[in-house]
């Protein structure tokens, strides 16, 4: 007893010495469960005095636990040529909150701020990659920023990462001009914010959230304000707007009005190109094709050619282009047979973000272009020197973008994959030798399942070989004989013909022959299981498979026929079907689909269910003698 005595007057001794509060022995234990870091405390204050003059003063102080923790510690400010630096330094704290180091901005590593693949830019980054020699530590990182580009005011992100705690967090913009500021927040309900006032935001005590199975992107469902004003300046280029179709029409009167200027020899080669096309879907897919074929794709990040794309006559001449450039240069040949098209901003990546159709604003990451057609419209990615024409596949589809042309800008969709159009279609005829499975299989995809798929043509036969033994892992000593790909780019479908040998796949039990119905595409998911889940979750896409197998038994005689299987559940359908066409022919049919939707957390535990069914029947196996 004298010593927890001793032990608890320790630290509470140490604690009442800490400076304020940088002590990890001053951290409430509710903000430790599931962090990996802890915001001690956040200030952000952000002046503006003019449409052209802005700064941010930043100040973090945060306490990291372990080396997942040191890579939230975020210690970096981009900059460039119209914003700049100053009063940038990093201080290291020890158990007790003495300061031990103190770096400078001569201290911080200076750095372009974008990969090789950029052509030009102007951006850059100062960085601090600190490497503690124990844990915990805490680390307090500010600066100032100065610039002119008043388009982008960062938002309030409290909580910007899942196993991080907030202590404290404050963000705070003071507005020194007539300009309207506007904001607009969401989903403070399950955390605790405070409004102190129209652009005075406080976060307190917000514990880690924890990364779970199927969950939706972070910004999804923790708090968050955005910010913007109604007259801006972007590069040295002012604008005012008060709604997206205004915004747009800035956007397209200083950045894309005169930039889709082609040289005559161009235009008549585009018109010999197309003269014998029938219609404008055979014109466009003609000129998608001579972009992909003439042209490919590097960025530029050089102030206004951030945003600005390269005329069209460069981009023919130079043969490259960023996602603008691209896009605005395919856009141009488009116009010069006659066929309309809109030059649509998006933010690309595998986890869906649409554009914020209620908040204008500078937004997204990338272009793609939407061409007009009377039957129907069709979308294009440009970037691709290999992506079928029509086809956005996951980096851009089913979300909402800005679409601008000469008439200003409107929030439109982009097209969904969902549920049976994510379809792939397997059919294989299946013989014995002694215990080894001789196959011919093909497998067809379309959607989302396609999406992936033509890398395969670009891989050697050394890897296609190891693709496959780890794809079909479930099968022991695979080998391939040989392979056959169909990249069908106008019916976007993808087949695979494989022809493979699987030895022992039929396993001896006594006098009996133990064979897997479904050797090729079992559903064996490592979905995690949670005592109390926090987040809701969401199946974003959806998907149908449909295989159908061709068993030839031989001398083997099927001692026992399953019973047939379908489960219906508002998460999918799952059927196993099994059907003799005669004594040495077994038909197994197996029909799996998912469906796209957003589900509460309580509706987990069901779903787990419903997946961990589908794989016990996907192991069932059958009876020979």
């Amino acid at each position: 007893m004298k010593l927890i005595y001793f032990q608890f007057f320790l630290i509470f001794f140490i604690s009442s010495i800490c400076a304020q509060d940088y002590s990890p022995l001053t951290i409430k234990d509710t903000l430790k469960i599931d962090a990996n870091s802890v915001i001690r405390d956040k200030n952000v204050v952000i002046t503006i005095d003019a449409i052209d003059k802005m700064s941010i003063d930043f100040t973090k102080i945060i306490t990291v636990f372990n080396s997942e923790g040191l890579k939230q510690v975020g210690a970096y400010v981009y900059y460039d040529d119209v914003s700049k630096v100053k009063d940038l330094n990093l201080y290291v704290y020890d158990l007790i909150g003495e300061e031990k180091e103190r770096f400078k901005k001569r201290d911080f590593i200076d750095q372009s701020a974008v990969s090789g693949g950029t052509l030009y830019s102007d951006s850059r980054v100062y960085h601090m990659d600190y490497k503690p020699k124990s844990y915990p530590v805490t680390l307090k990182f500010e600066y100032t920023l100065t610039t002119s580009n008043t388009a982008f005011i960062r938002p309030f992100y409290p909580v910007g990462r899942y196993y991080q705690s907030v202590e404290n967090s404050s963000f705070k913009i003071i507005n020194n001009t007539s300009i309207k500021l506007r904001s607009k927040n969401q989903n403070f309900e399950n955390f605790n914010i405070k409004q102190k006032s129209d652009f005075h935001f406080i976060a307190e005590n917000i514990p880690a959230v924890k990364k779970e199975s199927y969950s939706p992107s972070l910004e999804n469902f923790v708090p968050s304000v955005k910010f913007a004003l109604n007259k801006f300046n972007l590069e040295g280029v002012q604008g005012e707007a008060h709604n997206w179709k205004e915004f747009g029409q800035w956007q397209y009167e200083n950045f894309l009005k005169g930039y889709d200027e082609l040289p005559a020899n161009l235009i008549s080669e585009i018109e010999n190109l197309t003269q014998d096309a029938d219609t404008n879907r055979e014109k466009a897919e003609l000129i998608y094709q001579f972009m992909q074929d003439n042209s490919r794709y590097i960025s530029v990040q050089l102030g206004i050619g951030g945003w600005r794309p390269m005329p069209a006559e460069d981009v023919y001449d130079k043969k490259y282009g960023d996602c603008k450039a691209l896009t605005n240069y395919t856009k141009a040949m488009l116009k010069s047979v006659g066929i309309e098209s809109k030059y649509c901003v998006v933010y690309a990546g595998s986890e869906k973000r649409d554009i914020d159709p209620d908040f204008f604003s500078m937004q997204g990451n990338h272009v793609i272009l939407k061409v007009l057609d009377d039957d129907e419209d069709y979308w294009l990615e440009c970037t691709s020197q290999t992506q079928p024409f029509g086809f956005l596949g996951t980096f851009t589809d089913n979300r909402k973008v800005l679409a601008i042309d000469e008439n200003g800008g409107e929030i439109i969709e982009t097209p969904k994959y969902v549920n049976s159009q994510n379809l792939q279609k397997s059919i294989a005829q299946i013989n014995f030798s002694q215990l080894d499975m001789h196959t011919e299989i093909k497998i067809e995809s379309y959607g989302t399942q396609y999406n992936r798929k033509p890398a395969l043509e670009r891989l050697s036969p050394k890897y296609v070989r190891e693709f496959y033994k780890e794809y079909w892992s479930n099968l022991n000593r695979l080998s391939i004989n040989s392979y056959h790909f169909e990249n069908d780019k106008k019916e976007i479908k993808f087949t695979q013909s494989i022809n493979l040998i699987a030895q022992n796949f039929l396993q001896k039990l006594g006098n009996d022959i133990i064979l897997t119905a479904n050797p090729f595409n079992q559903n064996t998911p490592s979905i995690k299981t949670y005592n109390e889940r926090t987040n809701p979750f969401q199946l974003m896409r959806g998907y149908k498979d449909v295989d159908q197998y061709e068993f030839l038994l031989g001398d083997y005689k099927v001692g026992y026929l399953p019973e047939n299987v379908t489960i219906d559940s508002k998460f999918g359908k799952y059927e196993l079907h099994f059907s003799l066409q005669d004594e040495n022919k077994l038909i197994v049919n197996r029909n799996l689909e998912v469906y796209k939707n957003n589900y509460e957390k309580e509706e987990y535990e069901d779903f787990v269910n419903f997946l961990n069914e589908i794989s016990r029947n996907d192991q069932s196996k059958l009876i020979l003698n």
